[in-house]
Order: C-alpha cells, then sequence, then structure tokens
C-alpha cells in the first residue's frame, strides 16, 4: 500500500483496505495504536500508487506532517497549493543521448530547445548533466569539474 503514518516515531503501512478517496479528500484509518504525526505517500511503493495529480498523472512522492484530533482519521488534500508536488519532477538526462559528448555550449543548446518548444512551460525544469562533467575529486571529495567542457 503507499500511504504509510508516522506512529510514535516509526511509520505503519496504511492497508488498501483502510484507505478512502473521494474527490480531493484521501482519508486513512490508523493500523497502530497511538496518534499519527506525519503520512508520507509512494515511499516505498510505487507500484501500487493511486493518486493523480491535476494533469492526471501519477502523484509523485511526498511527506507531510500534520495534526489531529484523536477521533479524527488523519485526513490530507490532493493539489493544495503550496503543498504536494503539482506532477513528478521532470526534465532531461544528457546521458540517453550524448553520454560523454556533452560540454557547457550543448547542455545551453538543449536548455534553449526545452524552453523555445514548450517543454519548460509543461513542467519540464530539470536538467541533469549524467556523467563527463567532472575531472577528479579533491581530497575531500568535491567534485571539479572540467574546465574545458564547462568553462563558465
Amino acid at each position: 500500500a503507499p500511504f504509510e503514518l508516522e506512529v510514535g516515531g516509526k511509520w505503519v503501512q496504511v492497508p488498501f483496505a483502510g484507505t478512502k478517496v473521494v474527490g480531493d479528500k484521501v482519508s486513512l484509518t490508523n493500523p497502530a495504536a497511538g496518534t499519527p504525526t506525519a503520512v508520507r505517500y509512494a515511499s516505498t511503493d510505487f507500484v501500487e500508487c493511486i493518486l493523480q495529480n491535476g494533469d492526471g498523472l501519477p502523484m509523485g512522492p511526498f511527506s507531510h506532517s500534520f495534526t489531529t484530533r484523536e477521533e479524527e482519521e488523519p485526513t490530507i488534500r490532493r493539489n493544495v497549493k503550496g503543498g504536494m508536488i503539482q506532477s513528478p519532477p521532470m526534465g532531461f538526462n544528457s546521458w540517453n543521448f550524448y553520454h560523454c559528448n556533452i560540454d557547457e555550449v550543448t547542455v545551453k543548446a538543449v536548455i534553449d530547445v526545452m524552453v523555445s518548444n514548450g517543454m519548460q512551460a509543461a513542467g519540464y525544469e530539470y536538467v541533469n548533466i549524467d556523467d563527463c562533467w567532472q575531472v577528479a575529486r579533491m581530497p575531500n571529495g568535491t567534485i571539479i569539474p572540467d574546465p574545458v567542457r564547462f568553462p563558465s
């Protein structure tokens, strides 16, 4: 089941029978003794996810603290501004196409295309330069970028 409640400092899985979705409300029945202090979704079980965002896409994982009176079931609301994410994190990973043939000019060109073709407006906001942008590590573990491929 994709929902878990934090009860007494431990995460307890809410069985499907204890999950009720009606409109934009999700009600969870606490399977443990004690008052829940937080809820998380899809932290360990992405296959059985049941929520969708406003675009009809699967809801991304989240964790949310809350307070509740003992007699109430914890309730969370979907699509609350400033609350849960509206879509999963979306972006571009350079490795899938460029492998190690990547440099600053190419990355900037990809970003320009993402803006001009509407991908940014659709929610794509990340560019992941997967590999080959670095040349070494400092003794403290800090990665040193390649000054030739990525001068700025």
